[in-house]
């Protein structure tokens, strides 16, 4: 059996796929004897991917497609392709000036990106950013007690074991191969970055698990192939345009017309009621009219604890001095800030990362992009603010932490959704604490 040859596929050649063949099964043991050939092993046959040679297409860097019919096969073993010729024996697919070109090969409907430096990658997923598998054979033991290295098919004297393995990887937009490691997904998707930490904790993603990286693969994909940010609520400052001259002025206010409101202030200082206010999401300052018609930002040095506009509780918390608006009470309450946030990188990043498929608008130099944000709190009773975070809770409510713990684990927590928090306070504060 001829081990290497190269292909030409200038020569147009009638090729036929051998008979099916079995395939070794996941952790079966090959052993490979003292001086002996693999290709001599009763279990040859189970070094292939297919358990037959498949019908091949090959393209090129240069998009070239070759019509040549030839059936292939991935070796695990010798990690490459091998082929059949036309009187029947197995040759390797050497490399060469023209095969270094190679960049798809195509065995029936399966798709092997091949990598310079990783060699044949199977493809496992749709893009933008796919799953990729390499199959290979791991020497896992020797007759020896020196460490030896496998030259893959050289004939040496000592018994050797092999397993079958698979390592993952994330193929790019641009077919760059990344390894399948948690940072790399931030990379590919730096837009959702915390988004796709979340989705890593709450489903713990293994990331030596086909399924997991197959899920994440299409969570990730799927944010990406979506608007992040909801064009329809940006809003767009040009250069040079005073804030009073923009369309959409009143929606840096929480209440469409200022309203009457009560601000208490601590150490029992009495609480003042004031005729119009409203919270400004772009100053992040309560705001009054005063004399002559004038906006004016409340006079915070009386330091104030809380406001009362219409039936909408604020809580300022004591560190930033940021308005937090109560959306929840309890020993641990749900808050939230809004604000508007500067979005010219973010839609940036946004517009990489989903490969051109949304349109966002493009600032000229000078030009801003605002959108309405809201950053959700936990606050305790003391009134101290914290991201509302896993770990946040788990500190808050550390005395139950086997409850909660169990509680997240059968509850995914999206902490960017007001439900899931209310939910989440909700079983904390009337179920953990009930007792105390």
């Amino acid at each position: 059996m001829k081990t290497s040859a190269c292909l030409s596929f200038a020569l147009s050649l009638f090729l036929f796929c051998p008979n099916d063949r079995a395939l070794g099964q996941p952790g079966q043991l090959f052993k490979l004897g003292s001086g002996k050939d693999v290709n001599r092993m009763p279990w040859r046959d189970s070094v292939y991917r297919f358990s037959q040679f498949q019908s091949a297409v090959v393209t090129y860097s240069n998009k070239f497609i070759h019509p040549a019919s030839v059936c292939m096969n991935y070796n695990a073993y010798f990690e490459h392709m091998f082929l059949v010729d036309e009187k029947g024996d197995t040759l390797q697919l050497q490399y060469g000036p023209e095969t270094r070109t190679i960049r798809m090969i195509t065995l029936g409907d399966v798709d092997f990106l091949h990598d310079d430096r990783l060699g044949y990658i199977e493809v496992l997923s749709a893009g933008p950013v796919a799953l990729g598998a390499k199959h290979n054979f791991v020497l896992v033991s020797t007759s020896r007690r020196v460490s030896v290295y496998d030259f893959r098919g050289e004939r040496a004297d000592y018994v050797r074991e092999y397993k079958k393995d698979v390592e993952y990887f994330f193929i790019g937009r641009d077919n760059t191969v990344y390894p399948a490691f948690p940072p790399t997904m931030s990379k590919l998707f730096p837009a959702h970055k915390e988004a796709i930490k979340t989705f890593i904790d709450d489903h713990r993603i293994n990331f030596k698990q086909e399924k997991d990286l197959l899920l994440l693969v299409d969570f990730c994909n799927a944010k990406a192939t979506r608007p992040l940010y909801d064009t329809s609520e940006l809003f767009f400052w040009p250069n040079g345009k005073n804030l009073s001259q923009l369309p959409w002025r009143k929606g840096v206010y929480r209440f469409t017309n200022f309203v009457e409101g009560r601000i208490s202030y601590a150490d029992n200082v009495s609480p003042r009621s004031v005729a119009a206010l409203n919270y400004n999401r772009f100053t992040r300052k309560m705001m009054w009219i005063g004399p002559g018609n004038d906006t004016l930002s409340v006079d915070e040095a009386g330091n104030i604890r809380a406001v009362q506009l219409d039936s909408v509780l604020y809580h300022r918390e004591p560190v930033r001095g940021q308005y937090l608006e109560v959306l929840m009470r309890g020993p641990v309450s749900l808050g939230v800030l809004e604000t508007l946030r500067l979005m010219n990188r973010d839609l940036e990043r946004e517009q990489l990362s989903a490969a051109g498929t949304i349109a966002y608008p493009k600032p000229q130099l000078g030009d801003r992009i605002y959108k309405k944000n809201v950053t959700y709190y936990f606050i305790d009773g003391s009134g101290n603010a914290y991201p509302a975070t896993k770990d946040a809770a788990l500190r808050l409510f550390r005395t139950h932490k086997k409850e909660l713990s169990a509680y997240l684990h059968n509850n995914t927590i999206d902490y960017k959704n007001q439900s899931d928090l209310a939910a989440l306070l909700s079983y904390c504060n009337l179920v953990l604490t009930k007792n105390h």
